[in-house]
């Protein structure tokens, strides 16, 4: 029996869409899926066609980035200061721990991104756990002020590693500045004191993250 439908199809053309081929460029990216056939001739007439298709190549969805910049400033004289930082993995649901970076010391030499030497700002290159996802990135600052009492800070915050700008979150949203990593704007992001082993508070409270 002749069947218009078959005729169609060795023809390479689409029931659907006039004289358009029916080709893989027109099925990349697709699962398996059944596809409706119909006749131009005859509306009642439908055949339903399953086609294992090939998923085509697409880009990744995310930059993906083997360290981040940490750059903070003490914002008080010290005499001397050791600042150190790591990065926490992305939370995984059922672990009870995150999975721990390698410990990076932070420099004010300014070869590190840390603008100029001896400025006070402090900064290196911190190697992430994975290299996608959300991560916490701990700061923690240790030494001695110039009237020679000794200091103690600890500082975190999150950052997404996307192909998108990335973006500090936090609960205390309030105390950042959110800003945009391509260049055209630096800014600064007040973060509360953690902790402190002193007494009296010989610096101002803050601790500032500088993000690029």
């Amino acid at each position: 029996m002749w069947n218009p439908i078959q005729r169609l199809i060795r023809k390479g053309l689409s029931p659907f869409l006039g004289r358009t081929t029916i080709g893989s460029r027109h099925l990349a990216g697709r699962s398996r899926r059944t596809f409706a056939v119909g006749c131009p001739e005859s509306l009642e007439n439908r055949q339903l066609m399953a086609a294992d298709l090939v998923l085509a190549n697409t880009p990744p969805r995310y930059e993906l980035r083997e360290t981040t910049q940490v750059s903070v400033q003490l914002t008080s004289p010290s005499r001397e200061a050791t600042v150190t930082a790591y990065a926490l993995a992305p939370q995984l649901s059922g672990n009870a721990t995150r999975e721990m970076g390698d410990s990076v010391v932070l420099f004010d030499d300014g070869k590190h991104g840390d603008g100029q030497a001896d400025d006070g700002i402090y900064g290196n290159r911190v190697p992430l756990v994975s290299r996608s996802g959300s991560h916490h990135i701990v700061v923690k600052a240790n030494g001695v002020t110039e009237t020679d009492e000794a200091f103690q800070l600890e500082t975190s915050y999150d950052i997404d590693v996307t192909a998108a700008a990335s973006l500090i979150v936090d609960s205390d949203s309030d105390l950042f500045a959110v800003g945009r990593r391509d260049g055209y704007m630096q800014h600064l992001a007040r973060l509360p004191t953690v902790m402190w082993d002193i007494a009296s508070d010989p610096f101002s409270e803050w601790l500032y993250v500088i993000e690029h």
